[in-house]
């Protein structure tokens, strides 16, 4: 790693959480940057691939579509920096760990040097951010100002048969109004070309008993279960 520059501190936004990032992480950086999901796998190779496939279409959209806005080249400039990046979270291991999606990129370690060494490596980041776990409140749990409920349970995202998800609905429907669901999970229920569920929906109850039943009707539905706690 390169010798930290004393003028690199970061400030970091605290984030109250039940457990540090991925169970292990203190520290997250989030940015933007050009090309970020070349970097999913840490290969010279694969970040070849990607950058030749990218250049392609580019190239190719422009000539099957004349007159449209032309994708900009992926620059040799912009491949080095790619490789740089690379080369760090590679020797980090794993002492970091990377999420890359669109042009955003996450990464997550108990090492600031790590963050220092990823910065230095490109001059294409934009809109850098650092946020830092703070163990706020007991492990499984989430906090409201006002709960109404003791527990929320969160779906898997899964691919559903129409029966599959009927069965859902209906079961929800019926449990009204003992139990609360999310605004995603809500308009989900009467979209009924929609039938996969989302890792981000979920519902708030008293009863233990409704997800077992929803368990019974599903058993691959639920992913996890969190005690609610008033915050």
């Amino acid at each position: 790693m390169t010798k930290l520059n004393p003028k690199f501190n970061p400030k970091f936004k605290s984030v109250g959480k039940d457990r540090l990032f991925y169970d292990q992480y203190q520290y997250c950086m989030h940015t933007c940057m050009p090309e970020a999901t070349a970097l999913r796998k840490l290969s010279y190779t694969s970040i070849d691939y990607i950058v030749h496939l990218r250049n392609f279409w580019s190239t190719a959209s422009e000539s099957w579509h004349p007159g449209s806005a032309a994708r900009p080249a992926i620059t040799e400039s912009d491949v080095q920096y790619l490789y740089k990046i690379s080369d760090v979270l590679t020797t980090a291991g794993a002492l970091a760990k990377h999420v890359v999606s669109g042009n955003t990129m996450r990464v997550y370690t108990n090492d600031i040097n790590i963050l220092h060494d990823v910065l230095a490596a490109s001059n294409n980041f934009s809109f850098i951010t650092f946020t830092e776990a703070a163990i706020t409140q007991p492990r499984d749990s989430v906090c409201l100002v006002d709960p109404q409920h003791q527990y929320r349970s969160y779906f898997k995202q899964l691919s559903l048969t129409l029966s599959e998800k009927t069965n859902i609905v209906n079961f929800l429907i019926n449990q009204q109004p003992n139990i609360r669901l999310s605004p995603g999970l809500t308009q989900w229920l009467t979209f009924k070309y929609n039938h996969s569920s989302a890792g981000a929906h979920f519902f708030d109850y008293n009863d233990t008993g409704v997800s077992v039943l929803l368990s019974l009707i599903n058993p691959r539905l639920l992913r996890k279960t969190l005690k609610i706690m008033k915050a």
